[in-house]
């Protein structure tokens, strides 16, 4: 196209089209099209194939119609559909909505402006953003996950499914991890990482060596997984609720809530930690160190040379090998 608003119209086969400048109308036809709105106002539907359209600059209407389709919204604020297939869609600048349709469906966010619409049984579908992003308002996408190639820890969290979320690889800061509710999984890959956990049935994976110091904050009673290092895992702290805390066999700390809490080190040399209530702590393996803090506390080393502190109120102490402080 040309200076104007034109309308042009792809064959049977595989198609370039360019709007140019103006407000221009755009239809891939049959094949495996490229479309490219340029300058305007612009409405491109890829129609059947799997097409790539890109709105250019401009308020968009970008469409996929079916196969599996790559739209752009460019600078503007653009809609754009993807139909069904498996598509990925990106808004760029402005303030875009983005419906993937049917298919397992990938978004590309860079703005918290951004607005994703998922219908139910759409498919099974991933957000994939460069900015702080919470999915509460996205109900029907299942996974959230951090730009690969974002150099700073993001704030990622997900709405009331099952939820996989992946953090950045940044090694300079870490991301902060939260499922919300649901059954979540959590990955936060490299960097000092801290997860959120609200349920028994949350996973967290955390490869040896990624991070200094990766904390787990729960709500609920948890239990760390075999091989995944954490150097903290901790009830929230405002509640009353009793918890169950366990470690794993690497060396961490294991810090109760202020109510009646249940905490277990397990391997490698643990400091844990029961602060208020009438808590039973338990060291395990390795040189642990237990603090009972207030309350009618049972401390118990376990096997070790294991260092006991009952702090205020009236503690019961298993000797073996532990050394008492108070």
């Amino acid at each position: 196209g040309n200076i104007g608003a034109d309308y042009l119209v792809g064959g049977l086969d595989n198609d370039s089209l360019l709007g140019g400048n103006g407000a221009d109308s755009l239809l891939g036809g049959l094949g495996n099209d490229t479309l490219f709105g340029e300058l305007g106002d612009d409405f491109l539907n890829g129609d059947d194939g799997d097409d790539s359209a890109d709105g250019g600059e401009g308020n968009d209407f970008v469409f996929g119609f079916d196969g599996n389709d790559n739209l752009k919204g460019g600078i503007g604020s653009d809609a754009l559909f993807g139909g069904v297939g498996n598509d990925t869609l990106e808004g760029n600048a402005g303030i875009d909505s983005l419906d993937g349709g049917m298919g397992d469906d990938m978004y590309l966010v860079d703005s918290t402006t951004d607005l994703i619409f998922e219908s139910a049984g759409g498919g099974t579908d991933v957000i994939v953003t460069s900015v702080n992003y919470n999915m509460a308002f996205s109900s029907q996408i299942e996974n959230l996950s951090g730009n690969a190639a974002s150099t700073v820890g993001l704030r990622l969290s997900g709405n009331s499914g099952n939820n996989m979320i992946i953090g950045t690889n940044s090694i300079t800061s870490g991301d902060q991890l939260d499922g919300l509710a649901g059954n979540d999984t959590m990955s936060g890959l490299a960097g000092w990482d801290i997860y959120y956990v609200d349920s028994t049935q949350d996973v967290i994976i955390e490869a040896v060596g990624h991070g200094t110091y990766d904390v787990v904050w729960t709500s609920a009673s948890y239990t760390l997984a075999a091989g995944v290092e954490v150097e903290s895992l901790a009830a929230i702290n405002n509640s009353t609720q009793g918890y169950e805390l366990n470690g794993n066999e690497f060396s961490q700390g294991v810090t109760g809530s202020i109510g009646n809490d249940t905490l277990y080190g397990w391997g490698g040399a643990d400091n844990v930690t029961g602060w208020l209530g009438n808590d039973l702590l338990f060291g395990g393996d390795g040189g642990d160190g237990l603090v009972g803090h207030d309350g009618n506390d049972t401390l118990i080393g376990g096997s070790g040379a294991d260092g006991l502190d009952g702090g205020n109120g009236n503690d019961v102490f298993n000797l073996r090998l532990s050394l008492i402080v108070s």
